[in-house]
């Protein structure tokens, strides 16, 4: 079942790519996503969204602090999927989202555009 989740393109930290940079490789062995780019897509909710997992990578199993979780989705016709670590620093209303592409170029969207989001999940 699928289910779109409607947001708004927003800023990040600049911390994710710095972070998720240095474990690319195992994240993409992990995801399945061979050319994943170690950035996200920040996506403000009106609702928080419950992350439903499809794969996780235990803080024990790599050299970072915390486990980091992903969820496949699709942004447009991008697959991709949302990640969120254990601490979930920006909380349920935000959304990030890896892709193998620079989904702001691919989508053509800027910080404040609405962008529509499908997990493969059913609603709550």
């Amino acid at each position: 079942m699928e289910r779109v989740l409607d947001g708004i393109v927003s800023d990040g930290k600049k911390v994710a790519g710095r972070v998720l940079g240095r474990y690319i490789d195992q994240i993409r062995a992990t995801v399945r996503l061979p050319s994943l780019l170690p950035n996200t897509l920040n996506v403000n909710l009106q609702f928080p969204y419950r992350l439903r997992p499809d794969f996780t990578i235990s803080r024990h199993d790599w050299a970072h602090h915390e486990d980091v979780s992903f969820e496949a989705c699709r942004v447009g016709d991008v697959p991709a999927v949302i990640m969120r670590t254990s601490t979930n620093y920006h909380g349920d209303h935000v959304l990030e989202i890896m892709a193998e592409v620079n989904l702001r170029e691919a989508l053509g969207v800027e910080t404040g555009d609405a962008v529509e989001v499908t997990v493969f999940a059913p609603a709550d």
